[in-house]
């Protein structure tokens, strides 16, 4: 697949983030990867085969000390690959 679409990770100042899922329908047997640019954001796993339920966790720590929070997630495999921004608001 050479894209699929990620869900809106819109964070917002001073609420407590949770961790989000990210369904990955990748076919049976074909690789993939997410990596994300951020500390303050980690995928769990970060790569497997075939489809899979992934969870995106916030550091809500490391988010308030920053003044312009965003990152990038990419999910890559065989056919190519995905990203989104991630954006905290005010």
């Amino acid at each position: 697949r050479a894209h699929e679409r990620l869900p809106d990770l819109n964070l917002v100042r001073g609420a407590q983030p949770k961790s989000t899922r990210l369904d990955v329908t990748a076919d049976a047997g074909e690789a993939w990867t997410i990596s994300v640019d951020v500390p303050w954001l980690e995928a769990v796993p970060a790569s497997g085969t075939g489809p899979a339920t992934v969870r995106l966790r916030f550091d809500g720590d490391a988010l308030a000390l920053l003044d312009d929070p965003t990152g990038v997630v990419t999910i890559s495999g065989p056919g190519g690959g995905t990203s989104r921004k991630l954006f905290c608001r005010r």
